[in-house]
């Protein structure tokens, strides 16, 4: 039976004032001392195992001799086979008379006092009555709580429920079927004040649910908080689940008689695991149940199966089993009367002070196919080596399994990988604990829409280029990389970013290789032709004008001879440039070898009053000195006749050439002129 800090179950209807009242006078009633409640005897001696303190009053030393060589067997049974982690500190256990226990109210020979300094409290060393109150002792670390006090409007007294699952562990199915009166108005679940004979009846409702929801039902009545965990696992409302195990109280009646409902379970040894350790595994009944005439199973089981690696697979077969290095949870498979029934345990491992301190994914969200991730880091604060095993889980399904180890006072980060198999949104955990949703998304539709050349002829010593232009079709933002060949060899550009819906353009360099003509292909398919030429292979070999000195209204003639020494054709520009001004750009395509003419024409600009000199330059050819005349030069009509330094500046650089023509016209007419004037 269980005792509410001292009765306060009877409260339970009361303000959470009330309720924490009543907690502060069970600290003060406990205090650090298990004794009679109004002090007039003391214990006289204490036993020291390891889960128990067991004090004893005077004339109780046999019997709590006799409670010290089984309690810690059955303090162990339900915390593996609910995996709960045990208390670090041990219970106290008190013996004695009735009258000197906080049992006395309730007319039982035994309790469990929750609260601060819990206790159990026993008259006799009866293992049916020990192992009862211990199952309130572990169910108040299962849900977390020292008390059972009922929030507002919950259901009331549902520790009536946790009496009846107690009552179904420790006695036999045929022993609650011979004194429960199946009866639906005999049976109310939310009973406040029940007696042992009512439990048995109460345990019924504890065996229906593990008969039709399994062991997630019952372990939701260990474990949780009812009703609200097992309507949870039944999807259905209490009121619902009620009506359906009134219903079947008749056919329940026959398969009570017949040993109850399968309770799968294994226990294993060492208690708390730790890594190096070799782990027993048992699915038989253990002894202490079979000492109360207890049993997991009806009839004997015919097989028994492992999956010791948490992958789905079955690794070993047999009731009992060993395994060196066991998955964090292990499924066992009993089949009874040819039912296959399952459970799934998770151990309880030695617990170093490694924990996990961040865990990030490394992107939310992912393209169909590609995978992402997720990286934890731990710390061990402690002064040993710690081992935890890290389950990956997305959407309740394991993905992938790891167990660390950290050195003591470092910390240490790991990654597991994510893979987003099919489009939709996933809740990824690790350890049950939720990391972060990650969404799946359509894959991107990245392609290649143009490749050219920047330009198709490029001098020796420079990165010939190529223009690219990527378009992204898809509904999420993609990435693209390929290879183009040129000059025989293979160069692979990207992975390049486009946004949904746009268009991405670049400029990327190609090799420079010798002079000569090669092909850019893309999956062996031509692009373009690029033709790398040395700018030393064409050059200006002559350059003639029509004068060298330009009078005003005159244009320029220039012709210039153009060579390929090179060995490919060539398309190149020739500049014409005056005293570093350009006049004009010529462009001309030379084969290798040939020559070409090229011809120009330009008028110049007379200043009014000075002769400029200039130096013209065709290409890469010889300069040649120019002189514009002055724009007076034009209306200069006095008969003055020529000096010898203005005829020779009517001669080119060669002596010869357009400039003796306009030198002896112009002597002939200043002779004339003379002749005309002496006359008169």
């Amino acid at each position: 039976m269980h005792v509410d800090n001292v009765n306060i179950g009877h409260w339970a209807r009361l303000t959470v004032i009330v309720a924490t009242v009543c907690a502060i006078a069970a600290v003060l009633t406990l205090g650090g001392y298990i004794g009679p409640v109004d002090g007039e005897r003391q214990s006289v001696g204490t036993i020291e195992t390891e889960h128990f303190e067991i004090h004893y009053h005077e004339g109780y030393e046999d019997e709590a001799e006799s409670i010290a060589s089984y309690a810690d067997s059955y303090f162990e049974l339900p915390y593996q086979k609910f995996s709960v982690e045990p208390p670090t500190e041990r219970t106290s256990v008190v013996v004695g008379s009735l009258d000197d226990l906080r049992c006395d109210g309730t007319g039982v020979e035994g309790c469990y006092v929750s609260g601060v300094s819990p206790a159990i409290e026993v008259t006799s060393d009866d293992p049916h009555l020990f192992y009862h109150e211990a199952i309130h002792r572990f169910q108040a670390d299962a849900i977390g709580s020292g008390n059972f006090i009922n929030p507002p409007g919950a259901v009331p007294k549902p520790e009536v429920i946790v009496e009846g699952t107690t009552r179904y562990l420790e006695r036999p199915a045929e022993s609650i079927s011979a004194q429960a009166q199946f009866s639906q108005n005999q049976i109310d679940l939310t009973t406040t004040d029940a007696s042992l004979a009512e439990y048995d009846e109460l345990a019924l409702f504890t065996e229906y649910v593990l008969d039709e929801y399994g062991r997630e039902g019952i372990d939701s009545l260990y474990t949780g908080v009812y009703p609200d965990d097992l309507e949870t696992v039944a999807g259905k409302n209490v009121d619902e689940i009620h009506d359906d195990f009134f219903s079947q109280l008749q056919s329940q009646q026959q398969r009570m008689n017949d040993g109850g409902a399968v309770f799968p379970a294994f226990t294993y040894e060492p208690f708390v695991i730790t890594p190096s350790d070799e782990v027993t595994f048992d699915a038989t009944t253990p002894d202490p149940l079979e000492a109360l005439d207890r049993s997991w199973y009806p009839d004997e089981p015919t097989a028994y199966e492992w999956d010791l690696t948490g992958d789905g697979e079955i690794d070993k077969t047999g009731a009992i089993v060993t395994a060196t290095e066991p998955a964090e949870e292990v499924t066992l498979f009993v089949t009874v009367d040819g039912e296959t029934h399952e459970v799934t345990q998770e151990l309880l491992w030695f617990e170093s002070d490694l924990t996990v301190i961040e865990s990030t994914l490394e992107d939310d969200s992912i393209q169909e196919g590609e995978s992402t991730e997720l990286t934890t880091t731990l710390t061990n604060d402690g002064d040993i080596e710690g081992e935890k095993e890290l389950k990956l889980k997305r959407d309740g399904n394991t993905i992938e399994t790891k167990r660390v180890s950290v050195q003591p006072d470092s910390e240490r980060s790991v990654t597991m990988d994510v893979t987003g198999e099919e489009v939709g949104t996933y809740e990824i955990t690790l350890n049950n604990d939720q990391v972060s949703e990650l969404a799946v998304v359509e894959p991107a539709e990245v392609s290649v829409v143009d490749i050219v050349p920047v330009d198709t002829q490029v001098e020796q010593g420079n990165s010939a280029e190529v223009q690219i232009t990527l378009e992204n079709t898809g509904p999420t933002v993609g990435e693209k990389s390929f290879t183009l060949e040129f000059d025989g060899v293979s160069i692979s550009y990207g992975p390049f970013t486009v946004a949904p819906n746009e268009t991405y353009t670049d400029i990327l360099p190609l090799s420079s290789p010798d002079v000569g003509t090669y092909d850019l292909t893309r999956d062996g398919k031509q692009l373009a032709e690029i033709t790398i030429y040395d700018q030393s292979a064409i050059s200006v070999v002559d350059t003639e004008l029509s004068t060298t000195e330009i009078p005003p209204g005159e244009p320029l003639l220039i012709e210039a001879t153009v060579e390929n020494s090179g060995e490919v054709t060539v398309e190149q520009d020739i500049t014409i440039e005056l005293s570093e001004t350009v006049l004009e750009n010529r462009s001309v395509t030379l084969p290798p070898g040939e020559q070409k003419i090229l011809e120009f024409e330009h008028e110049f600009d007379h200043d009014a009053d000075h002769v400029t000199e200039k130096q013209l330059t065709v290409g890469d050819g010889t300069p040649k000195q120019v002189i514009v005349e002055n724009a007076s030069a034009e209306d200069d009509s006095s008969g003055a006749v020529a000096t010898d330094e203005q005829t020779d500046s009517l001669i080119d650089d060669d002596g010869v050439g357009f400039g003796i023509v306009t030198a002896t016209v112009a002597t002939l007419l200043l002779s004339v002129l003379a002749t005309r004037r002496n006359r008169r």
